[in-house]
């Protein structure tokens, strides 16, 4: 008779937990879980932005958004979705990092052969999109600064193979790129002082 009890009272509170744990998820986010395993990318999106709406402190949501604003190439949504993310957990970033790391390939790689093309407009496009995911990366500054120097702007080259040469370092042709531009610009004591450095 206890046994039966003590089973028929575990099964209440069992069902209560899942009860609860079943509630503390929004209806916008269930559903927009439900179009993501469909793969319904714009219905997803649509479906968080309820979430989130519903309640702005809903990480998951937050961080679903950005996911799916990924899939959709939606920069904007992604990189504010991100940031509202980290702004309240840090239990995302692994995966916030990932997304980071493919959508900046994709970008720049698609931007690089956009250069190869001559297609300068594109590239720059994608290479600002690329340079705002991760501004810590030199590889999206070092093209826009050879598509700045293709179109004859020195002084824009220059800021670039600047960041460039804050995020790496090592990279010696960026710094002669530098350099080489300075000298262009007739600043031959900044020059002097870079290779110094370098």
């Amino acid at each position: 008779m206890m046994t039966r009890r003590r089973t028929l009272l575990m099964g209440v509170v069992l069902i209560a937990a899942m009860a609860l744990g079943i509630g503390c998820e929004s209806v916008g986010l269930r559903s927009m879980k439900i179009y993501m395993q469909q793969e319904n990318w714009d219905r997803a999106l649509e479906q968080g932005m309820t979430a989130v709406n519903e309640n702005p402190e809903d990480d998951e949501a937050w961080f679903n958004i950005a996911f799916v604003a990924s899939k959709l190439d939606s920069f904007d949504i992604m990189l504010d979705a991100i940031e509202r993310t980290q702004a309240l957990t840090d239990v995302h970033d692994e995966k916030i990092d990932a997304i980071r790391i493919i959508k900046y390939n994709e970008l720049f790689n698609a931007a690089a052969a956009d250069f190869n093309r001559g297609e300068l407009d594109r590239a720059e496009q994608r290479l600002d999109i690329a340079y705002r995911i991760d501004p810590e990366r030199a590889n999206a500054p070092k093209v826009l600064g050879l598509v700045a120097q293709q179109r004859g702007d020195l002084e824009g080259a220059l800021g670039y193979f600047g960041q460039a040469m804050r995020a790496d370092t090592s990279d010696t042709d960026v710094a002669r790129q530098y350099v080489a531009i300075l000298l262009q610009l007739e600043r031959e004591e900044e020059a002097l002082d870079t290779m110094g450095e370098v």
